[in-house]
């Protein structure tokens, strides 16, 4: 398609996700919309040119959508409709950021524009037994962002779910769980200690952290296993012929620090890419694998495809995905995976061990996993927060995520704040194991692996 005709030029609207796109003969500019207000997003106002080069698509029915397609990896980013009634757009308030001329703080506006994103595009209320309240009242009251920031604060904390953060400035940012993981407990015996500055709560986390590893890898015969994905990633062979893989992120492989989002995961995917040929290729004599994603936060589904891919006989149907409720829904598609290239561990047995802490990214893969059938899951049910992060900011900087989206197996089994359960339940991390310097749920996964 030749995009430098005017045919595209004009307002297009992803009204699941609250976004509109104004294509210009020179630039592209994304806002958020939120009720009858315009949210400028700074960092996504591009030269027409840099747009061009996000690899948009037009489909048959004439809608617009950034398609990456990267080693095997198809990830499809929101659909844009021409919007119907221009006019009525280009009507829309718009309010400037904190870094743009003319912004002014007005909090009561502030919380009424986060009380109905909230309220638009968040599908999991019901899911999680919350009722979203009315509007509260004395908006005026709030002076100043760090008052905001308290009153999204109260607002959201019922929802406990871990994909809705708040961040603004350095204030502390507030995180919301549904089951405490693993951090949030370091972070309580870092406080029962008497430790109360923040930074050195957090150095007691880092340090336990980082010993949970290194007991993990104490596994390992003779101390013998292999690094790789920035830190991210260690394997080895039991003595029982059993392959371990720790998996702690589903990001930030490379290493590299890049402005450009899509460059720095095609750099991540690269990195990842790279460790799985060897790891598959280390591993491909074992009797089975632990996939051990029990401190994984997530990341970016584009790596988790990655990994699910080495574990193909041929292309596999995986999951199912749609946004929004009511009148906002999208269609319901249909995810499929061909394998990787190369080689491929398509009959190996494996056992993934998760827990609370396993997040978002990590669950998808568990979810490929489980389409791919010849798995056992063990350990603890996952945090259930597999949706997209749909990231909003309020002119004032406050920054926060919304969940939009349903993961669907593909017998449409729904797991957002459920979580996906487990065949084998084994407990993570208790302090009597860190103590003792053993990890129970890996003893027992190779276990369950060796005995068939």
């Amino acid at each position: 398609m030749n995009w430098r005709t005017a045919s595209i030029e004009g307002i297009w609207e992803a009204p699941a996700y609250g976004r509109l796109m104004h294509i210009q003969p020179q630039q592209v500019c994304f806002y958020d919309v939120v009720g009858n207000h315009l949210l400028t997003r700074p960092d996504l106002q591009l030269s027409r040119l840099g747009w061009e080069q996000q690899h948009w698509q037009q489909d048959g029915l004439g809608r617009l959508r950034r398609i990456d397609d990267f080693l095997g990896v198809n990830y499809r980013y929101e659909i844009y409709n021409r919007a119907t009634n221009q006019q009525a757009w280009q009507k829309l308030r718009l309010l400037p950021g904190r870094e743009q001329a003319g912004y002014l703080f007005q909090g009561g506006l502030e919380l009424r524009l986060f009380w109905q994103s909230f309220a638009l595009y968040y599908i999991a209320f019901e899911r999680r037994g919350v009722t979203w309240p009315e509007l509260p009242q004395h908006l005026a009251d709030i002076q100043h962002p760090a008052q905001l920031l308290e009153q999204c604060a109260q607002l959201i904390a019922p929802v406990r779910d871990a994909h809705i953060q708040l961040s603004l400035d350095d204030y502390p940012a507030r995180d919301f769980v549904a089951r405490p993981t693993i951090w949030d407990s370091f972070l309580q015996q870092a406080q029962q200690a008497g430790i109360k500055a923040h930074e050195a709560q957090w150095d007691h986390v880092f340090a336990q952290t980082d010993t949970l590893l290194k007991i993990k890898l104490s596994y390992a015969p003779e101390g013998q296993f292999c690094q790789a994905g920035n830190g991210n990633l260690h394997w080895f062979i039991s003595k029982e012929n059993i392959g371990v893989v720790i998996i702690d992120a589903m990001e930030d492989f490379s290493g590299e620090e890049l402005d450009d989002e899509s460059a720095q995961i095609r750099a991540d995917m690269q990195a990842l890419d790279t460790a799985l040929q060897q790891i598959v290729s280390d591993l491909q004599h074992c009797r089975g694998i632990v996939l051990d994603l029990r401190s994984n936060p997530g990341g970016y589904d584009q790596h988790s495809q990655l990994i699910a891919k080495r574990f193909l006989a041929s292309p596999t149907s995986v999951y199912k995905k749609q946004a929004g409720l009511g009148a906002l829904q999208t269609e319901t598609e249909c995810y499929q995976l061909p394998p990787a290239s190369g080689l491929t561990l398509p009959r190996m047995p494996l056992l993934v061990l998760q827990s609370a802490s396993t997040m978002s990214a990590a669950e998808l893969l568990i979810l490929m996993l489980k389409a791919r059938g010849n798995v056992i899951l063990a350990g603890e049910t996952s945090q259930g927060v597999l949706s997209d992060v749909l990231e909003k900011r309020l002119p004032c900087g406050l920054e926060y995520g919304i969940s939009n989206e349903r993961y669907l197996s593909m017998q449409d089994a729904w797991f957002e704040a459920t979580g996906i359960d487990v065949e084998q339940r084994i407990d993570y991390a208790q302090p009597a194991h860190l103590r003792a310097g053993v990890d129970p749920g890996l003893e027992q996964a190779i276990a369950l692996l060796q005995h068939g």
